[in-house]
C-alpha cells in the first residue's frame, strides 16, 4: 500500500476561519496528521491537516450555525407559506412559527394529510418537496411487501 500524502499545514496561517497553531499527533490515529487551530469566535479545535489545506474543514463549526441563523432570519419571516398551501398529499393548516427542534430552530407549519392524520413538518422540507406525507404512503408500501 501506497503512504499516506502530507499535506503540509503552515502555523500561524489562516485556513478559513481557522488559524493553524501547531502539528498534534493523535495516539489512537498515529498515521494521520492533526493540528491544533484557533477560530475566529475563539474556539481551539484540532482538524486533519487534509481538510484544512482542501477546505473542508473552515472552522469550529461556528461558520454553518451562522449559515444556518442566516438562511433563517432571511426566509422564515419574507417566504412563509399561506394556510392551504399542499404538496403531496399535505395540507398546511397552521402557521407554528419557528420552534426548537433538536438543538436548533426551524420554521414549522402544522399540515393535515389526506389520510386525516396531523403532522408538523419544516418549512424547508415543504418548500422543496422532501416529504410527501404523514407516513401513510410508507406504511401501506410496507404491508403490500
Amino acid at each position: 500500500m501506497a503512504p499516506r500524502r502530507k499535506y503540509f499545514v503552515e502555523n500561524n496561517k489562516r485556513y478559513g476561519r481557522l488559524i493553524a497553531l501547531e502539528e498534534v499527533r493523535i495516539e489512537k490515529d498515529p498515521s494521520h496528521h492533526y493540528h491544533r487551530c484557533v477560530c475566529d469566535c475563539g474556539k481551539e479545535t484540532v482538524v486533519l491537516d487534509r481538510c484544512l489545506c482542501t477546505g473542508e474543514t473552515k472552522s469550529c463549526g461556528c461558520l454553518w450555525t451562522d449559515t444556518l441563523m442566516d438562511y433563517q432570519r432571511n426566509n422564515s419571516k419574507n417566504s412563509a407559506l399561506p394556510i392551504g398551501y399542499k404538496t403531496g398529499k399535505l395540507t398546511v393548516i397552521e402557521d407554528l412559527g419557528v420552534i426548537p427542534i433538536g438543538n436548533r430552530k426551524e420554521h414549522c407549519y402544522k399540515c393535515k394529510c389526506e389520510c386525516g392524520n396531523e403532522v408538523i413538518a419544516r418549512q424547508f422540507c415543504l418548500k422543496k418537496d422532501t416529504i410527501y406525507s404523514c407516513g401513510c404512503v410508507r406504511r401501506t408500501k410496507n404491508k403490500e411487501l
